[in-house]
C-alpha cells in the first residue's frame, strides 16, 4: 500500500477556493444577463383606457338628393357633458342648398355631384368630435318620352262633291247665298281668318270663328298664323313663344263647338306674303322648329281632335319638300290652287298639266298623302287674278279639278268666293260646279 503525498494539499485548497470564487462571479453575472434578457422580452404595458367621448352625433335624410328635387337633410348633436355647437372646417353644400335653422340642409339641388363637408362638434366641457358628411346629388331623371297623340284619322267623306266642297265667304259673311249659287243646302265646311296683328288678337279671333261656323251647321277650317304681324320674331317662336297663343286659340274653338276643326297652320309659307314665308322665316329647320311646338301645344288642349294641314300655295318652279313636316304632326297635305300660271297663258289643257306636274303640284300632293297614309286638302281653289296668264272664266279648268277631287283622297275643296260662285262673273265656271253638285 502507497502512502499518499500531502505535501501539496495546501497549494491544491487553494487552487479549489479561486476556482470556486470564479464560479460564483460567473454565476452572479449569468444570473444579471438573464434578468436583462427577461426584462428586454417582457410584454408592453396594456394601453390605458380611453375614456368614452360624450358627444354623439345623429345624421338625418342624408340619402341622395336628385337635382330639381326638394330636399332636407338634418344634422343633431348631444353631450352628456355639456350643450354642443357645429363648427364648418371644411368643404362646401352642393350648389342650390343652404342651411337652415336647426341645422338643417335645404333646398332643391342645381348640379349633379358630390359633396364632402367636414365638421368639428364641441361641448361646452372642451370635448369635440370630427364628424364628415357626404352629399350625393343624382342627375335629374330623364321623362319616358311621350308620343305626340295623332288625332284618330277621319274618313274620307262619301258620297258626291258636296259633302266636300267649302267656301271662304269673306270673314264672318253668310255663306247662305254662295250655296244658293250651287244649288246645295249648305257648305259642310267653312273658312275664315282671324286677325294677325298680334298673339292677343290671334287667340281672341277663336271664338268668333268657331261660333261662326257652328251657327252655320259647317265644320270650321281655321288658319293659324305661325307668327302675327309683329311683336314675335321666328327665332322667338321656334322655342315657345306662340305656344301660348296656340293653347288659348285651340281652347277657343274647342269651347264654342269646334274640336274637330281644320287647323290650317302657316299656309301659304312658300310665299313672300306672310311673317312666315320664306324671306322672314331662316329657313326649314326655323320653320319646322316653330311646327313642332304650335302643334304639340294645340294637342295638349282636352278635347280637341284637330286635324292639322300643311298647305303651299302652287309654286309651278321650287319644291317645297323641305318645309314639309315629319309624319305624326300634320294630318292633312294640301296646296292652294289657282287657275293662272307664271307666264303667258298656254291654255287650258297645258296649263291643267302644269298643276298636275308641278315640284309640290297636285301629282305630288297625292302620291305624298297616299305614302303617309294621309288625305288631302285644298284650301284654296279659285280663278285666276293675273291679266294675261290665266284662264278667264275656265269651265275646263273645274271640270278638271272635279275628277281630280273625286279620285283622290280629299277631305275637302275651298273655294275662294272672289271668283267662285258667281253666276254673273264667272257662270261658266259655276255652271260646272254647280253641275258637279248636283
Amino acid at each position: 500500500m502507497t502512502t499518499p503525498n500531502l505535501s501539496n494539499v495546501p497549494a491544491d485548497i487553494k487552487t479549489l477556493q479561486a476556482d470556486a470564487s470564479t464560479l460564483v462571479s460567473l454565476a452572479a453575472k449569468l444570473a444579471n444577463d438573464v434578468a436583462t434578457l427577461a426584462a428586454d422580452h417582457a410584454a408592453p404595458p396594456p394601453p390605458p383606457v380611453p375614456a368614452s367621448n360624450p358627444i354623439t352625433v345623429t345624421l338625418s335624410g342624408f340619402g341622395p338628393a336628385t337635382v330639381g328635387a326638394n330636399y332636407m337633410g338634418q344634422l343633431t348633436a348631444q353631450s352628456t357633458a355639456g350643450t354642443t355647437s357645429w363648427h364648418l372646417t371644411s368643404g362646401s353644400l352642393p350648389p342650390g342648398l343652404r342651411f337652415a335653422g336647426n341645422l338643417s340642409i335645404v333646398g332643391t339641388p342645381t348640379t349633379a355631384g358630390m359633396s364632402t363637408l367636414d365638421f368639428t362638434v364641441t361641448d361646452t366641457a372642451g370635448n369635440s368630435l370630427a364628424v364628415v358628411v357626404t352629399l350625393t346629388v343624382e342627375p335629374a331623371p330623364v321623362p319616358t318620352p311621350v308620343p305626340t297623340p295623332v288625332p284618330t284619322p277621319v274618313p274620307v267623306p262619301s258620297g258626291s262633291f258636296a259633302s266636300k266642297v267649302g267656301i271662304w265667304p269673306g270673314n264672318g259673311a253668310n255663306p247662305a247665298p254662295f250655296a244658293a249659287e250651287l244649288g246645295i243646302a249648305k257648305f259642310p265646311f267653312l273658312m275664315s281668318f282671324v286677325d294677325g296683328s298680334s298673339t292677343a288678337s290671334i287667340a281672341a279671333g277663336a271664338p268668333g270663328i268657331a261660333k261662326w261656323a257652328t251657327a252655320n251647321g259647317a265644320r270650321l277650317i281655321a288658319p293659324f298664323n305661325m307668327l302675327p304681324n309683329s311683336g314675335v320674331t321666328g327665332a322667338q317662336a321656334a322655342t315657345g313663344a306662340m305656344n301660348a297663343c296656340a293653347t288659348s286659340f285651340a281652347q277657343g274653338l274647342v269651347a264654342n263647338g269646334q274640336a274637330d276643326a281644320v287647323i290650317r297652320l302657316a299656309w301659304e309659307m312658300n310665299g313672300q306674303w306672310f311673317p312666315w314665308g320664306v324671306n322672314h322665316i331662316a329657313g326649314p329647320s326655323q320653320f319646322l322648329a316653330i311646327w313642332h311646338q304650335i302643334v304639340t301645344s294645340m294637342r295638349s288642349v282636352p278635347g280637341q281632335q284637330f286635324r292639322i294641314a300643311w298647305n303651299p300655295t302652287l309654286d309651278l318652279s321650287t319644291d317645297q319638300t323641305p318645309y314639309l313636316p315629319p309624319a305624326g304632326e300634320v294630318d292633312l297635305i294640301g296646296v292652294d290652287v289657282y287657275d293662272q300660271t307664271a307666264g303667258a297663258w298656254p291654255g287650258a289643257q297645258a296649263a291643267w298639266q302644269q298643276y298636275l306636274n308641278a315640284p309640290c303640284g297636285l301629282n305630288w300632293i297625292a302620291s305624298t298623302a297616299k305614302a303617309r297614309g294621309l288625305q288631302v286638302a285644298l284650301p284654296e281653289v279659285g280663278l285666276g287674278y293675273n291679266a294675261g296668264s290665266n284662264g278667264g272664266d275656265d269651265a275646263y279648268f273645274w271640270q278638271q279639278m272635279v275628277a281630280w277631287v273625286e279620285a283622290n283622297p280629299v277631305l275637302f275643296i275651298s273655294l275662294w268666293s272672289d271668283t267662285v260662285p258667281n253666276l254673273t262673273k264667272s257662270p261658266l265656271s259655276t255652271a260646272a260646279l254647280r253641275a258637279a253638285c248636283a
